[in-house]
C-alpha cells in the first residue's frame, strides 16, 4: 500500500512504528514498546479496551508483525516509509470497505 518513494510530506505523518485504530468509535492507540510478540500485545489491548480484533487497524512496518497480527483477522497496513497520510487513508479506505462487506453479508 506504501510507495517505495521517499517520506511524504504531511501533517499526519507519525515518527511511531505502529498504529492500532478502534472503530467504532474512532480512537487512536499509538502502539508503545511491547516486550513479547504484537499478537500477544494486540490481545492485551483486546482484553483492556474491549475491542474485537475486527474493530482494529493496525500499522506497522516490520512484515513479520503485519504476518502476525493479519492471522488474529486485525486489518494491518506495511509502512515501510511510515505512517504517511496517504497510507492512512488508504488503511481506512480498506477497513470500511471490509466492515461494510461483513454488514452485508457478503
Amino acid at each position: 500500500m506504501a510507495s517505495a518513494g521517499p517520506r511524504e510530506p504531511s501533517p499526519l505523518h507519525l515518527r511511531s512504528h505502529a498504529l492500532i485504530i478502534f472503530y467504532p468509535p474512532p480512537f487512536l492507540f499509538p502502539s508503545t514498546r511491547y516486550k513479547g510478540s504484537k499478537r500477544d500485545h494486540l490481545a492485551a489491548i483486546k482484553r483492556k479496551s474491549g475491542y474485537g480484533f475486527e474493530h482494529m487497524i493496525f500499522f506497522d512496518d516490520d512484515p513479520t508483525n503485519i504476518r502476525d497480527v493479519s492471522s488474529l483477522g486485525v486489518l494491518s497496513v506495511l509502512t515501510p516509509h511510515g505512517v504517511t497520510r496517504k497510507v492512512f487513508e488508504e488503511g481506512l479506505a480498506v477497513f470500511a470497505a471490509r466492515a461494510q462487506s461483513s454488514d452485508s453479508g457478503v
